[in-house]
């Protein structure tokens, strides 16, 4: 139970630092420890049913099957860490566009201009 105590608190304060939800993150890596060791316990149960007698390497086996599952969670959390800055900076680059929207005007058939618009009140008016 420390160890799952410990993982808690080593994905809260991770997912709080990336900007993700940290209870629920917190909640996803202590049931990862927790479901690895019921997995490892299924597979050793239908590989090696006389194993069950011995405690000692059921639990070893146990805690490792338990750390892989949690290291396989907390690379999927770095993964959507990722993408939620991924996502932050496109909206923040869609942002800037929009604040420098082109208008081309086409004045007779052969003078192509360009203007910048920079005043909010315009970029109100051209965006609805």
């Amino acid at each position: 139970m420390v160890v799952a105590a410990l993982i808690g608190i080593w994905f809260y304060r991770t997912s709080k630092m990336n900007g993700l939800n940290a209870i629920l993150w917190a909640v996803l890596g202590v049931a990862s420890y927790f479901v690895g060791k019921v997995i490892a316990g299924v597979f050793i149960g239908i590989i090696s049913p006389e194993m069950i007698d011995e405690t000692m390497k059921l639990t070893l086996i146990g805690l490792v099957a338990g750390i892989v599952a949690v290291l396989i969670t907390y690379w999927l959390m770095q993964m959507a860490a990722s993408k939620k800055k991924n996502e932050k900076h496109s909206l923040m680059t869609n942002y800037w566009m929009i604040q420098r929207i082109c208008v081309i005007r086409l004045s007779p058939p052969t003078k192509f201009t360009m203007r910048f618009n920079t005043d909010s009140s315009q970029l109100k008016r051209l965006t609805t």
